[in-house]
């Protein structure tokens, strides 16, 4: 049947491959590694799987790694991009150098080494930035050109971005990411409460439930709270060690040591050693024994 009006146009054609293969999207998982064999198990995935596959195959090497482990030379856009995101990520910490045959590291002024030879957190960190500048030379060599990190848009999952950090990059890690690549969608885990205090409330999902078994919401922001009290009220894990816990309550039964070490033991802090301490619980007693009389 037809009518006398125009044809009706055709609907919008669903995204091509083609178009969504433009899009930078690149995945982490916690074991990303870097080693100096060659992975031969992820050889047959398109390029695009590759930067992904860490996600999900713990053993499989990220696929930037053979230019950071040198199999491969280094372009000159990859090189000055990934210098400039480690300059404005982790340094003053790591700093980058090229030599012959490829990329050095120094930490803290150090000997030169190899991208292997970083201590875990420093070679976690360098090699999936690597990986994120290499993948944005092969998806926008035009961009890249420009060797600014900040022209950088992906969409980037990391499990456990904090993985092995010291805890006082952890706690500016967040930050210079958010400074040195602006257009980057992050999607992150973390168990760091140094990491969490860096988001808004409306940025975090916290994977727990509450008593009827809801998807937990958070009802204030964290930004101000210190590392104890995301500890305590987001993660439900007291502070105090386990260690400690335990002597209190040996105390408590009498089966442990007794009131005045258990005192001592309280005392003890960043500000005072264990003899000041012992002293000050002397000290105490006998205000104690005076308040008596």
């Amino acid at each position: 049947m037809t009518t006398g009006g125009p044809p009706l146009a055709p609907p919008a054609p669903a995204p091509s491959w083609n178009r969504v293969r433009q899009l930078v999207i690149a995945g982490y998982g916690a074991t990303r590694n870097l080693s100096p064999r060659i992975d031969s198990g992820s050889e047959n995935l398109s390029p695009d799987a590759r930067h992904l596959i860490t996600l999900f195959d713990p053993l499989s090497q990220l696929a930037g790694s053979d230019v950071l482990m040198g199999r491969q030379p280094a372009s000159k856009p990859f090189v000055e991009i990934f210098q400039n995101l480690v300059r404005q990520v982790l340094g003053p910490e790591l700093q980058f150098a090229m030599t012959v045959p490829g990329i050095r590291f120094t930490v803290a002024d150090t000997d030169l080494v190899e991208a292997i030879d970083l201590p875990d957190g420093f070679r976690s960190a360098a090699a999936w930035m690597a990986d994120l500048c290499a993948f944005w030379c092969e998806k926008k060599p035009d961009l890249a050109a420009n060797a600014n990190p900040a022209d950088i848009h992906a969409i980037v999952l990391i499990d456990e971005i904090d993985l092995h950090l010291h805890p006082s990059l952890q706690r500016e890690l967040v930050p210079r990411l958010r400074k040195a690549l602006p257009k980057v969608q992050f999607i992150v885990t973390t168990h760091s409460p140094l990491v969490l205090a860096n988001f808004d409330a409306n940025e975090i999902i916290a994977l727990d439930r509450d008593r009827d078994g809801n998807v937990r919401e958070l009802d204030r922001q964290i930004l101000g709270f210190t590392s104890d009290q995301i500890y305590e009220w987001l993660m439900g894990t007291r502070p105090m060690g386990a260690a400690m816990a335990e002597e209190l309550r040996k105390s408590d039964n009498g089966a442990g040591r007794d009131d005045a070490e258990v005192a001592r033991l309280m005392r003890v802090s960043p500000t005072t050693n264990e003899e000041d301490a012992g002293k000050q619980v002397a000290e105490f007693k006998e205000i104690l024994k005076t308040l008596k009389r």
